[in-house]
């Protein structure tokens, strides 16, 4: 069973100070992700995070999309290590 949860007109933000801080090579780790964001349609730039807005249903497609960046992320994350 899938639960889908519809909200409208929120925002979604990524910080990436945190992983720059806490992660070894988190710089290239931002630049891979926020590469991979801008390929989904909605991600804006604000500072060093990524803003998405939510004003439409978001599709299992994209869904799957991000979700897939955001496994990668992890993976990298943890492939660096802590500073």
């Amino acid at each position: 069973m899938k639960i889908i949860f519809i909200v409208y007109h929120q925002t979604n933000s990524t910080s990436c100070d945190q992983i720059l801080k806490k992660v070894k090579k988190g710089k290239d780790v931002i630049e891979y992700c926020q590469q991979k964001f801008k390929g989904f349609s909605g991600f804006e730039k604000a500072g060093t995070r990524l803003k998405y807005l939510i004003n439409a249903f978001i599709s299992d497609n994209k869904e799957e999309g991000l979700l897939e960046v955001i496994s990668e992320v992890v993976e990298m994350n943890e492939e660096n290590g802590l500073k």
